[in-house]
């Protein structure tokens, strides 16, 4: 199996690294923590990641978006997703249960362990439209319990007629609770960005 990248991928990487480059850089991040409005949404960045393209390559084609989507390396609809953060960091990792039941009990037996962890679900995703929970666990990052993730056993096949039509009301899921904002943005980035800063070079 060839997992070196496409020169399509290539130029996707290039593209995005110079645009960060340019305009993240350690100042520029500085000079958004202390902005008077405190948003800490860099407009410019983002406008100039839009007019790159950069901003839909997950997305398929037929919604506007590049079609460069997940990554697999198996029959699983997807086993990696890699996206854009201002410091390096494991959002979530997925744990694969036998069903919905599997899922839904495990998941009951940790949160009422510790109602905290609790974090997002029950729900079910439309991007691969597997059952999903994600609890908080001690590191800071989610655990994803999911079962019933569509498997992919011809990639031609999956295109021309497997696949569902993706709108981007479905980015987050098909249904259940909505995204909670901590999942975009960590309740914890400050520490987090101040840790990759203190790290030695």
């Amino acid at each position: 199996m060839d997992f070196s990248f496409s020169e399509e991928q290539e130029a996707v990487r290039d593209l995005a690294d110079r645009i960060f480059t340019d305009l993240s850089t350690q100042e520029r991040l500085r000079e958004m923590e202390t902005e008077a409005d405190g948003d800490r949404f860099d407009r410019k960045l983002w406008s100039e990641l839009a007019a790159a393209g950069l901003l839909g390559i997950a997305l398929p084609e037929d919604v506007g978006g590049a079609g460069l989507g997940f990554l697999r390396c198996s029959t699983d609809h997807h086993n990696v997703a890699v996206v854009e953060s201002p410091v390096p960091l494991l959002q979530h990792y997925s744990w694969e249960c036998d069903d919905v039941d599997h899922v839904g009990h495990t998941a009951t037996a940790l949160y009422r362990a510790d109602p905290e962890r609790n974090a997002w679900g029950m729900g079910r995703h439309f991007a691969g439209s597997n059952f999903y929970w994600y609890l908080r666990d001690p590191s800071g990052s989610f655990l994803e319990l999911f079962s019933d993730l569509d498997q992919i056993l011809d990639d031609e096949a999956w295109e021309s007629t497997g696949r569902t039509e993706f709108a981007l009301e479905h980015v987050a899921n098909a249904w259940g609770p909505n995204l909670p904002v901590e999942f975009i943005v960590p309740a914890d980035l400050d520490v987090v960005r101040l840790g990759w800063e203190r790290w030695p070079s």
